[in-house]
Order: structure tokens, then C-alpha cells, then sequence
């Protein structure tokens, strides 16, 4: 990271920024264009180890793509403000925080990896723990991400 005063490498830090939202965008490669899509999602921190889960129909281009090329990049962010006043466009900035994570996406097939998946998304985005039944987990393709690595960043604006 070119500007190291605004990393944020502390693993609680990532943790509520990603807390503080349930869209992220999901970029892909391997077609003509690279490929970014905004999706809901939930998380798991385990030692400073992150994985993130998401859902997604079982055909499309998204699926496609996860399934020709696994290596994906995971981004969120949220934005506080714009900061600065004046005649200058130069003296505005923005005041925002962001989790980039890289890894391979892998898609979960057993109902256990699904279920527990499934939790994490609903808890991330409703702030509830749902159950899910087999029936439910049978009819959704879902997707976990294992950040090989991750890193934060914060300006003030």
C-alpha cells in the first residue's frame, strides 16, 4: 500500500468495517472484460483468518466465471463524508474506510457448509441467526471466500 499512514492492519478494525455493511462488490476475471458485481454477504473472522460467504443463482455469468476462473477480489467500503470547502476543487476529499480481501472462491455443496454459510449471510445483513432446512439449502448455490489476503485502509478526508 502506497500510503502507509492510512492502512489499518488491526483485525478488529477490519472486522467493524465490514460489520457496518451487507453489500460488497465481487470482481471477476476471465472474460472479455473484467467483471464486478455489488452482492450481499457474511463473514467469518478466525485469527485474523477471513472468509466470505455469499449466494447466487445456479447459471449466469456470475457462476460462469466463478467456475472458470476461482481467484476473485472482494471489496467494501463505506464513506463518511466529503471533507474540505472552498473555490478549489483540490481542497475536497472524502473521509471513507474499505476491506479489500483476494482469494479463491469456492462453491459449498454439502448442507452443513451451506447452512452455516447461510447464517452468517443473514446475520451480517439482518442482524438475525435464521435456520435453514435441507429443502433450502438444496435449492441455492453458495460461495465461500478465503482471503489469502486482506487489507484495510482509512482516510480522515
Amino acid at each position: 500500500m502506497r500510503r502507509k499512514e492510512r492502512e489499518i492492519k488491526d483485525t478488529k478494525e477490519l472486522v467493524n468495517i465490514l460489520n457496518k455493511t451487507c453489500v460488497g462488490t465481487l470482481s471477476l476475471s476471465g472474460g472479455e472484460y473484467p467483471y464486478a458485481v455489488p452482492l450481499n454477504f457474511g463473514f467469518s473472522e478466525i485469527d485474523g483468518k477471513f472468509k466470505v460467504y455469499f449466494h447466487c443463482a445456479g447459471a449466469g455469468m456470475k457462476i460462469e466465471l466463478l467456475r472458470s476462473n476461482a481467484k476473485v477480489c472482494f471489496e467494501v467500503h463505506s464513506m463518511e463524508k466529503i471533507t474540505g470547502e472552498g473555490e478549489e476543487p483540490c481542497v475536497y476529499s472524502c473521509a471513507y474506510e474499505s476491506v479489500i480481501g483476494f482469494g479463491y472462491a469456492r462453491e459449498l455443496k454439502s448442507h452443513d457448509e451451506k447452512k452455516e454459510a447461510l447464517i452468517k449471510i443473514m446475520e451480517n445483513c439482518t442482524g438475525r441467526e435464521f435456520d435453514f432446512n435441507e429443502n433450502q439449502t438444496r435449492g441455492v448455490t453458495v460461495f465461500e471466500i478465503a482471503f489469502s489476503e486482506v487489507t484495510g485502509k482509512r482516510s480522515k478526508g
